[in-house]
């Protein structure tokens, strides 16, 4: 399990939301025209919210690359690999039973995609061996 450092939940949750923006690393594929890879890109990032707000692991290869190493402020240790990535969802939908993730814009052109994502859930788990609190969050961001 993770261990958290002096952060606190809030935080932990928004760091993991913005590693949306490097999932794009697990699409391999060379695509020649740049509205299809538009279309890859953005059918990437909508796999990679669907499995934030779902934690169905099947979408996990189609976004996740087996290399995948994260880095978060509020980690002790890196999040390696597809294994690594499913407990760290894993364990912030614990932390957030009612964990979503809503695109409120997208834009994708060539292998360039912008994101801008709200983020909603109520801290009623326990993770990253902090107690729940009970609030609820509300992180909007861009990636």
């Amino acid at each position: 399990m993770f261990k958290a450092n002096s952060k606190s939940a809030r935080t932990i949750f928004a760091v993991s939301v913005l590693i949306l923006g490097a999932l794009a690393v697990g699409c391999q594929e060379q695509v020649a025209d740049a509205e299809v890879l538009g279309q890859a890109a953005a059918s990437i990032m909508i796999n990679t919210v669907e499995l934030y707000n779902t934690g169905r692991r099947y979408r996990l290869e189609a976004v996740i690359s087996p290399q995948y190493v994260g880095h978060f402020s509020s980690m002790s240790e890196p999040v390696v690999g597809r294994e690594g990535y499913t407990e760290w969802i894993l364990a912030n939908r614990t932390a957030y039973s009612d964990f979503t993730v809503t695109i409120n814009h997208m834009v994708a052109e060539g292998n360039m995609i912008a994101m801008q994502w709200t983020v909603n859930g109520t801290n009623d788990g326990m993770a990253f061996d902090m107690q729940p609190t009970g609030k609820r969050i509300n992180i909007k961001g861009i990636t």
